[in-house]
């Protein structure tokens, strides 16, 4: 009967809710704890609702809740995968149809990473810039994997309170299997040309791309050639947007200093060259994680090499003496601790503060003329915020690296 139901969908929501928190309340479980609850609530009354609707509706509930939602990667990833096997998964899988069962059964699982893969990689291009070229390996061994911890972690919370001996043996099985999974998912990662790396997309190229997905999808559905055209029209896009994009990328000029704490990094990226200054006790492990990105954002090598240390040195088109770095027609004084000021009033683009320097900016002023004031991170917390209210009261420009970023400067 219908209190039948009800009691039983209410049991069956506290179990899915409590699982829910139980995990942390990730998007990825939100929007299945969601999409089951509407599907259960469906059950009682009698309706069957299409996966699309009961999907639309369980994005529409959560953004109702948190519409910042709509802004993490991890709730998109997860409608956009969805969405993509309930719509390409069937269609993949009656392209071939094994009679053996096993075969069968992989054969299904592939067609489930093909059809997640689809509708996410123009997310994965655009927030992580690759692409796992054997994510079809990976998922043959991630779903068995789940499909065997999720119901065995269940097990085991189970057996905590009613068989203790018995838990620590599920436990220990348990994290052997995840182990080995960990482990040759790794092995598969160090395999070579294991990802496609430094693709940079727009996000315009991001739509063009779920528009050619989804086009050659509704081609597929319905046979129409107009969705072809859709279809390739966008391929056409996103290949002119690439290159127009890279081009631009390429040709900006631009000056960049880091927020690496603890090191100082400044980069001027001139036309696919970059210049590099650095100090000499840089940890370059933190300093490639904070500049690899941006480097192959922007297409460019290494091709000089500036230390701060030194009293001086000199390259194509730049020159370092005493803290005053010139690169074209751009001019940096560097100022530490042991930066001598000039004797004569000069000019600057900028001055840099960097090494905790006792000094007052208003004197400092006095002898180099600049248009704008950079904070490094290695300075003290007293000084910097003398220095920022010195600038305030002289109403001139100033960028504290720490609490603001990168300093980032085009010319």
């Amino acid at each position: 009967g219908r209190w039948g139901r009800g009691l039983e969908c209410l049991g069956l929501l506290l179990l899915v809710w409590a699982f829910a928190f139980l995990t942390g309340l990730s998007p990825s479980v939100r929007r299945a704890a969601t999409m089951f609850s509407f599907l259960a609530v469906g059950r009682v009354f009698g309706r069957r609702a299409r996966v699309f609707n009961t999907l639309a509706a369980s994005a529409f509930w959560l953004l109702l809740i948190d519409p910042y939602l709509l802004f993490q990667v991890g709730f998109q990833l997860s409608y956009a995968a969805v969405a993509g096997i309930v719509f390409f998964q069937p269609r993949i899988a009656r392209l071939w149809q094994p009679e053996v069962r096993v075969v069968s059964y992989l054969w299904q699982l592939a067609a489930v990473s093909l059809a997640a893969q689809l509708t996410t990689f123009p997310l994965s291009l655009y927030y992580f810039h690759q692409f796992p070229v054997f994510f079809l390996l990976s998922g043959l061994l991630v779903v068995p994997v789940a499909t065997v911890v999720l119901p065995g972690t269940l097990c085991l919370f189970a057996a905590e309170f009613l068989f203790p001996g018995l838990a620590a043996g599920l436990g220990w099985a348990l994290q052997q299997v995840v182990a080995w999974n960990n482990a040759l998912l790794y092995a598969l990662q160090s395999l070579p040309q294991a990802t496609v790396s430094g693709v940079w997309l727009d996000w315009w190229a991001v739509v063009a791309l779920f528009v050619l997905v989804w086009g050659l999808g509704a081609w597929s559905a319905v046979g129409r050639f107009r969705w072809l055209v859709v279809g390739s029209l966008a391929l056409l896009f996103v290949s002119l947007s690439s290159v127009r994009a890279s081009w631009q990328r390429q040709s900006i000029r631009e000056v960049v200093l880091y927020r690496v704490p603890r090191n100082f990094q400044l980069d001027l990226f001139d036309r696919g060259g970059v210049l590099s200054v650095q100090s000499v006790e840089n940890d370059p492990e933190s300093v490639n994680y904070a500049i690899a990105n941006h480097r192959s954002f922007r297409g460019a090598q290494v091709e000089h090499l500036c230390r701060l240390e030194g009293e001086q040195g000199q390259g194509p088109g730049w020159a370092f003496h005493r803290g005053w770095l010139q690169y074209g027609e751009l001019r940096f004084l560097v100022l530490d601790p042991q930066t001598p000021l000039p004797e004569t009033p000069t000019r600057a683009d900028a001055l840099i503060l960097t090494g905790s320097p006792e000094l007052r900016l208003r004197e400092v002023l006095q002898r180099v003329q600049v248009k704008e004031v950079v904070i490094h991170t290695e300075n003290r917390r007293a000084l910097v915020r003398r220095w920022m209210r010195e600038c305030e009261e002289m109403g001139l420009p100033c960028h504290n690296v720490w609490e603001e970023g990168a300093w980032v400067r085009r010319f």
